[in-house]
């Protein structure tokens, strides 16, 4: 799930279950089941 305003770069995978912040920059990928916010995406946690 992505908030509003967010940009993926090219390349960048999402894993599943994955929450991304609103207005945040994908510059990484983001592992599954994690919550990432930020302009340079900061991994915040790891769901289980």
């Amino acid at each position: 799930m992505a908030g509003p305003g967010v940009t993926v770069l090219g390349g960048m995978t999402i894993g599943g279950g994955s929450v991304i912040g609103a207005g945040a920059a994908v510059t990484r990928d983001v592992p599954l089941y994690s919550i990432a916010v930020g302009t340079l995406l900061r991994i915040l946690l790891r769901r289980n």
